[in-house]
């Protein structure tokens, strides 16, 4: 803020002009006294000269040439003067003598004004050179992604705000040699980087680090994904005088990319468990259908003869093709439920050791239709649960039926405890085929059938551990499997602590 009477400061120019003027007169009253009272019978040339120099300081041709005019012309007036007033054999002498006068005066003119227009270009290059000095370091403190700057010998690196930022550094960090094994250590492809590969250090080597991936594990535990190249600075005789590398964070795009490989992966997986899944259905569905309408077929016909003896035998069978039919239909339903997060779970409190002897009591005759022997062991103490009976159940009978099915002698074992962490296990134990190690990572797979590549309607499915594997997960569980190939497997529910409610 200003007031009315504030003095104004006298701008560069004009107080170089006073500071010209006021020195030309002094040195040209110095000159004069020196040759009116000191050296009378010697001229002084130079004396002209120097005040012309002098007026270089106002940058201003102008003025120069008009103090270079009025010095010539003093000059002339006083030679001619002195011509006047001096002896015949003397003329020449005066005439040269004006003459290295002049001829000294116009010279130094010529030089200060040539001298004034390179340095008036020298003040524009240099103007340039620091305007553009700062609209770079403008662009480097701008930009979104990091940048470090090392001298050629590796002692001082300056980062850009977002690269200290990014790194969690100071923006300047000085040692006797600097690398970035002082923020972080480089991997490459899994591998970890030498100090003397990293692309500062290659760029300080006369190497350009073209942009390549690197993991930067950092001391504090943290990791970054970063984009980095590097490249050498030189100067105007090729000389390297510093680096610079460049680097970019990643890491969201890298996870984001390994999400999308996952998904497409699951896609893929998805696409071929589809075309299975309709190939499956589309024989399941054909076969009792195609059962149901020959025995319907059978029936008419037994009807219409006398000898009806055939017909409880045929609606027998029909019935059974009739319940696979909509038991496989059911599968597939409550599939395509699971797949769509559209199952609903209705947890209620009950104690397990009830419901598990009641759900074993249901199951014993698939066994006894075996003769197989089958144990039932409830939890030694009383624990209460937390979650869906029904589906619980249903878990539990497609664990025990497929225990039934493939056991053709020995026994059928199923218990259910508490374990030291809190949670509930129940466990399904038989001594039937068992399964190949090639197999187990497919058990659980929709319509995975073993021992049954004809698809056999009678055995199944093969949707149940496919079902009771997402039933178990939907209720925060999960199931775990041993076995041996020829002497059995073991199935288990582990339901965590969560679900335990006393």
């Amino acid at each position: 803020m200003g007031s009315g009477h504030a003095k104004t400061q006298p701008a560069p120019r004009e107080r170089s002009l006073v500071i010209s003027a006021g020195l030309c007169i002094l040195l040209v009253a110095g000159m004069a006294w020196l040759r009116l009272g000191v050296f009378g019978r010697i001229t002084l040339p130079v004396g002209y000269a120097v005040p012309v120099i002098i007026t270089g300081w106002t940058r201003r041709r102008r003025l120069l040439w008009g103090i270079v005019a009025a010095f010539a012309a003093i000059t002339i007036l006083k030679f001619g003067y002195l011509l006047n007033r001096t002896e015949p054999h003397a003329v020449t002498e005066h005439l040269w003598s004006g003459a290295a006068v002049l001829v000294d005066l116009f010279l130094t003119g010529l030089i200060v004004d040539l001298l004034f227009k390179s340095h008036g270009k020298l003040a524009d290059t240099l103007s340039e050179v620091e305007d553009e000095r700062w609209r770079l370091k403008t662009v480097v403190e701008a930009v979104p992604f990091g940048v470090l700057i090392v001298n050629v010998d590796a002692t001082v690196g300056q980062f850009n705000p977002a690269g200290a930022a990014l790194l969690g550094v100071p923006r300047e960090i000085r040692g006797p040699s600097i690398s970035w094994t002082s923020v972080a250590n480089f991997f490459h492809d899994g591998n970890p980087v030498p100090p003397e590969r990293y692309p500062i250090r290659r760029a300080l080597d006369g190497e350009h680090a073209p942009l390549e991936e690197y993991e930067n594990r950092f001391h504090d535990g943290r990791r970054l994904t970063l984009l980095v190249s590097a490249s050498p600075i030189r100067d105007r005789f090729g000389s390297i005088n510093s680096a610079v590398a460049a680097f970019v964070d990643v890491t969201e795009l890298k996870r984001l990319q390994q999400e999308l490989d996952r998904r497409r992966r699951d896609a893929e997986q998805d696409s071929v468990s589809k075309s299975r899944f309709l190939a499956a259905v589309s024989h399941d569905i054909r076969t009792p259908a195609n059962a149901i309408s020959l025995l319907a077929e059978l029936i008419q016909r037994a009807v219409e003869d006398p000898a009806a003896g055939e017909v409880r035998e045929l609606a027998r069978e029909l019935q059974n093709c009739s319940l696979g039919l909509v038991s496989m239909v059911g599968d597939a339903l409550d599939l395509a439920r699971l797949d769509l997060g559209k199952v609903v779970l209705k947890p209620q409190k009950f104690d397990l050791g009830q419901w598990f002897c009641d759900e074993c009591a249901k199951l014993r005759p698939l066994a006894d239709a075996k003769k197989l022997s089958f144990q039932c062991l409830p939890p030694q103490r009383a624990v209460r649960v937390f979650c869906d009976q029904i589906k619980l159940g249903r878990v539990l009978a497609n664990l025990v039926s497929n225990a039934v099915k493939y056991t053709e002698s020995g026994q059928v074992h199923v218990c259910a405890e508490r374990l030291g962490d809190g949670s509930v296990r129940l466990a399904v134990q038989d001594t039937g085929i068992g399964i190949a190690d090639e197999d187990m990572s497919q058990i659980f797979d929709e319509f995975f059938q073993l021992k049954n590549p004809e698809r056999d309607r009678t055995k199944g499915t093969g949707l149940g551990l496919s079902i009771s594997k997402r039933l178990v997960e939907a209720m925060g569980g999960r199931i775990t499997i041993e076995s041996l190939l020829g002497r059995g497997s073991t199935f288990a529910v582990i339901l965590p602590a969560s679900v335990v409610v006393g």
